[in-house]
C-alpha cells in the first residue's frame, strides 16, 4: 500500500538489486510486495513525476516509473521506451520483453536526447502482472477483517433535520433504512481504546541505526500538543477514541516502547527478495529483543499468537527507505503477515527503513500509512488498478501519507484521514439531514460530527455522500505542499460501500464498466481530473464560492448515483473557503417517470387493453393509475391499483385518450403519459368466406371492421361508400390472432366514406 513520493535525483552507477527494471524512482510510501508464495502486502504504485538519470559517462536523462510491486517499469520520457539499469556496466539500456513475461536488457544504452531509439524495440513494453501474488494478497487482508467484524445493535436515530450522537455501531441502518448487510460490504469496523505498539530499530553487521531510539520515542508516542507524531495524528483523527501507547521493556536506556537490536546478518537488501530472507532477519530480531520484551504478556489470549489487538510490532531497518530515496542500503516499505520469533506467532508487521534521501531520520508519512493497514484495516484509496489517482492527496491512504507544510520534508506532516476512513472506523458521528436547511461546518477534526451524510434510506442506504471542510489547518496542512494554492473548501465523497470485497485491498480499484467505492465529487475538473488521469487533486478539487458553489441532481458534476438515478439531494449557496463554511441541503423530490404507455390504437370492445405500461422510479411504485383526465389525480383516488393494469373500460365509444400515473413510496406522483384509440361500436363479428378485400368491403352494410388473413392479395381496392370500415390485416386462420401482416399488391384508393387501416402493406 502506498502514496506518493516527490521527486528525487538518480545516478546510473546505482546498482539496485531486487529487480533491474524497478531501479529508479520517487515512488509512493507503503508497502513492497517481496514474497510470491505467500500471502501479500498491498501494492505500490508509482510516482508520476520524472527523475533524472545520469548515465556513468556523465549525460543525463529523465525517466518516469509506472506500475506498482506487482507489475513496475521505468520509461525513458523522450522516446517512450521501457529501460533497464544493466548492473555490470552502470548504463542504462533500452528493454525487451523476455517470453517468460519478464525484461530483459536489448545492448542499446540509453540515448539522453531520444532521437537515436532503436525503432525496432516497441515502446511503453512492460512486465506480466503477477497476479497470483495480488490474490493471495486480497485473502490476507480479508481475513483480518472479517475478525474483527462483530454485528451490534443500533436503534433508529431521532427523527429530526438533523441526527447527531454516539458513532454508529455495525449494521447500522440510516434512518428509515431496511438495509440487512451482505458479506462484501464494507460495513463499519470500529477500534478504540489504547494500542500497545512495539518499535524494534534493526541494525546488521555492514549497518547500524544512525538515528536515536528517543527520537523515534518522540515520533511515534509523543502526545505533547502540536507535535507531529503517529500517537497524535491517531489521538486527531479518532478524537481521542484511540490511543497508541508504548509497550514496556527492559532494555537500558532505551525509552519506552523502542528496542534497538543488533543481528548477525547483513543488511536485508544483500539478499534476493525472498520469504526465508525476510523470515530469517525478522525471526533473529524477535529473538534478540526477546531478553527486553515480555512477548508472553502481551500474548493476552495465551494462543502463542500476537495479534494486533493484543500489540503492534513494527521495525525500522537500518538504512533507507527505498520508496523514497535511491541511496542503498535501503528496503521498500510494507506490512506484511505471518512471521515467528521469541516463542510466538505475530500474524502481521510492518517494516520501513530509517532514513530518507536526506540521509534524515524518515518522517512519519510512511508509518501512519502503513498502520493504517496493519493496525486499523484501512484499505489504499489511491486506485490500485492505477488508472486514476482515487482519494489522491486528500487522504492518509492514498497520496496524502507524503503531505509536507512549507520547509518541511515530504511525509512529515501526512494528510488526515478521509471522511470514509474516519466513518468505517467509528470515529466519525456524520450529521444525517432529513430535510432541507442551513448547514456549517467548521474543519474536518475539529470535532467528530463535522461531517455532513447525504443520504437516503428509500433509495439506498449503500451509496451516499460524505461532505467534509477540508480546511489547511492541523494535519490537512499537510495538502499545501501537495497541491499549489489550496487554501481548502468542502471536499464531497462519493461513497459505495458494496464496491470491492470487504477487507480487502480493492474498494478503489477500477475496473471497467463498475465503480470505484471512495472518491471525490470534482468541482472543477479544467486543470486536473483525478478520475481520469494520475492527477492527485488542485486547489480547484473542492466545492467553495467562485469556484462551484452548488453540488445536486442538475449541477456538473452532478448527485446521481452510479446506476444514474438522482439522489434527490445536494448542497447550494457553498460559502466561500474559510475555517467555518456555510451551505444549504436541499432535498428534491423526484417523481416516477412513466416511460412508456401503449394501448391499441382501434378496439371494437369497451374494454380495451394495456399492452405497455412502463415506471422508472427511484424508490418503489406503490400505486398505478389510468383516468380520461388529463388533471393530476388525487393521492386518496379509490382507482389506484398496486398493480400495473391490464385493460381500460370506457362508458362509450368514439376518439378516446388515456392518461396513465404512477406513485412512489414518498406519495410523489408522475407526470402523465397519454395514448390514444379509437373505440368503435360493433356487433358480434360474422365470418364469411370472401376472397377479395373488395368484396369483404362489398358485403359491409354500415360501420365495420374486416379483418384480413395474414396472406397477399393482388387487386384494385376501393373504399366508396359513405360508411366507416376499419381494416385490420395480419390475422391467422382463426381471425382472432394475429399471425403478421396482410399484403395487397396494388392499390387502395378511399372516395367515400372513412377508414382505419392497420397491419397492411400495399406495394
Amino acid at each position: 500500500m502506498a502514496c506518493f513520493t516527490r521527486n528525487i535525483h538518480l545516478r546510473c552507477n546505482l546498482i539496485h538489486r531486487h529487480f533491474s527494471y524497478l531501479s529508479i524512482g520517487p515512488l509512493l510510501c507503503s508497502a513492497f510486495i517481496l514474497f510470491s508464495h505467500v500471502s501479500l502486502s498491498f501494492a505500490v504504485p508509482a510516482d508520476p513525476q520524472s527523475i533524472d538519470i545520469r548515465q556513468p559517462d556523465g549525460s543525463d536523462f529523465k525517466a518516469k516509473k509506472h506500475g506498482d510491486e506487482f507489475q513496475k517499469w521505468t520509461e525513458a520520457e523522450g522516446s517512450g521506451h521501457t529501460i533497464l539499469h544493466n548492473r555490470e556496466t552502470g548504463y542504462w539500456e533500452y528493454a525487451e520483453k523476455h517470453p517468460d513475461g519478464t525484461m530483459k536488457h536489448s545492448g542499446i544504452k540509453v540515448d539522453p536526447s531520444g532521437r537515436y531509439a532503436p525503432d525496432f524495440l516497441p515502446k511503453g513494453v512492460k512486465p506480466d502482472r503477477d497476479r497470483d501474488s495480488e490474490q493471495k494478497q486480497q485473502g490476507s487482508a480479508h481475513r483480518k477483517y472479517s475478525k474483527r467484524l462483530v454485528p451490534a445493535a443500533l436503534a433508529a436515530p431521532s427523527a429530526g433535520a438533523v441526527t447527531s450522537g454516539s458513532p454508529l455501531p455495525l449494521y447500522a441502518p440510516s434512518s428509515g433504512s431496511s438495509y440487512a448487510p451482505n458479506p462484501g460490504d464494507w460495513i463499519p469496523a470500529p477500534e478504540s481504546g489504547a494500542k500497545k505498539l512495539l518499535l524494534i530499530l534493526v541494525s546488521f553487521t555492514d549497518r547500524a541505526i544512525q538515528t536515536s531510539p528517543s527520537d523515534w520515542y518522540n515520533a511515534l508516542f509523543s502526545t505533547t500538543a502540536g507535535v507531529k507524531s503517529v500517537a497524535n495524528f491517531y489521538k486527531d483523527n479518532s478524537f481521542g477514541a484511540l490511543a497508541i501507547t508504548p509497550v514496556t521493556h527492559t532494555q537500558p536506556s532505551k525509552p519506552p516502547g523502542v528496542v534497538h537490536v543488533s543481528i548477525n546478518r547483513s543488511h536485508p537488501y544483500n539478499y534476493p527478495d525472498t520469504w526465508s530472507n525476510e523470515q530469517a532477519w525478522i525471526t533473529a530480531a524477535l529473538n534478540t529483543a526477546g531478553p527486553y520484551v515480555d512477548f508472553n504478556a502481551l500474548d493476552i489470549d495465551g494462543d502463542g499468537s500476537i495479534e494486533t489487538s493484543e500489540a503492534v510490532v513494527y521495525f525500522i531497518v537500518a538504512g533507507y527507505e527505498e520508496s523514497g530515496s535511491n541511496k542503498i542500503p535501503s528496503i521498500w516499505a510494507h506490512a506484511w503477515v505471518s512471521a515467528s520469533g521469541a516463542g510466538k506467532q505475530f500474524p502481521d508487521y510492518a517494516v520501513n527503513g530509517e532514513l530518507n534521501n536526506a540521509d534524515v531520520m524518515h518522517p512519519i508519512g510512511v508509518i501512519v500509512h502503513e498502520l493504517g493497514h496493519q493496525m486499523l484495516g484501512l484499505p489504499d484509496l489511491y486506485d490500485t488498478s492505477y488508472t486514476n489517482a482515487g482519494m489522491g492527496n486528500f487522504s492518509v491512504m492514498a497520496g496524502g501519507c507524503w503531505g509536507l507544510a512549507s520547509g518541511q520534508y515530504s511525509g512529515a506532516t501526512p494528510v488526515a484521514l478521509d471522511a470514509w476512513s474516519r466513518e468505517f472506523l467509528g470515529w466519525s458521528i456524520p450529521a444525517t439531514p432529513t430535510a432541507s436547511g442551513a448547514q456549517s461546518l467548521g474543519a474536518a477534526l475539529a470535532a467528530p460530527d463535522k461531517t455532513v451524510k447525504l443520504v437516503r434510506p428509500s433509495i439506498s442506504s449503500t451509496e451516499y455522500w460524505l461532505v467534509e471542510n477540508r480546511h489547511p489547518t492541523g494535519w490537512d496542512q499537510g495538502i499545501t505542499g501537495l497541491v499549489s494554492g489550496y487554501s481548502g473548501g468542502l471536499l464531497v465523497t462519493h461513497v459505495d460501500i458494496t464496491a470491492g470485497t470487504a477487507g480487502s485491498n480493492d474498494i478503489n480499484q477500477y475496473t471497467a464498466g463498475s465503480h470505484q467505492g471512495v472518491v471525490p465529487e470534482q468541482a472543477n475538473t479544467a486543470t486536473c481530473d483525478m478520475l481520469a488521469t494520475s492527477c492527485r487533486g488542485a486547489a480547484t478539487t473542492t466545492f467553495f464560492a467562485g469556484n462551484n458553489p452548488a453540488f445536486g441532481p442538475a449541477t456538473t458534476p452532478a448527485a446521481l448515483y452510479y446506476s444514474g438515478i438522482t439522489g434527490e439531494i445536494g448542497l447550494s449557496n457553498i460559502s466561500a473557503r474559510g475555517s467555518a463554511m456555510t451551505f444549504n441541503v436541499e432535498f428534491t423530490a423526484v417523481p416516477p417517470v412513466i416511460t412508456e404507455f401503449v394501448v391499441p390504437s382501434t378496439s371494437i370492445t369497451l374494454e380495451v387493453p394495456i399492452n405497455t405500461f412502463t415506471v422508472s422510479s427511484s424508490k418503489q411504485v406503490t400505486g398505478y393509475l389510468i383516468t380520461e383526465n388529463p388533471s393530476l389525480p388525487s393521492l386518496t383516488d379509490t382507482e389506484w391499483s398496486g398493480n400495473k393494469p391490464a385493460s381500460y373500460n370506457f362508458a362509450s365509444f368514439g376518439a378516446k385518450t388515456l392518461y396513465a400515473w404512477a406513485k412512489d413510496s414518498d406519495n410523489n406522483i408522475s407526470a402523465a403519459r397519454s395514448a390514444s384509440v379509437q373505440v368503435i361500436a360493433s356487433s358480434s363479428p360474422t365470418i364469411q368466406t370472401l376472397t377479395t378485400l373488395q368484396a369483404a368491403y362489398n358485403s359491409i352494410d354500415s360501420t365495420a371492421t374486416v379483418r384480413a388473413g395474414a396472406k397477399g392479395y393482388i387487386e384494385i381496392l376501393v373504399f366508396n361508400r359513405p360508411i366507416a370500415v376499419t381494416l385490420d390485416g395480419g390475422f391467422d386462420n382463426t381471425f382472432q390472432n394475429k399471425s403478421g401482416y396482410t399484403e395487397l399488391r396494388g392499390s387502395l384508393t378511399i372516395e367515400h366514406g372513412t377508414a382505419i387501416v392497420n397491419d397492411l402493406i400495399i406495394r
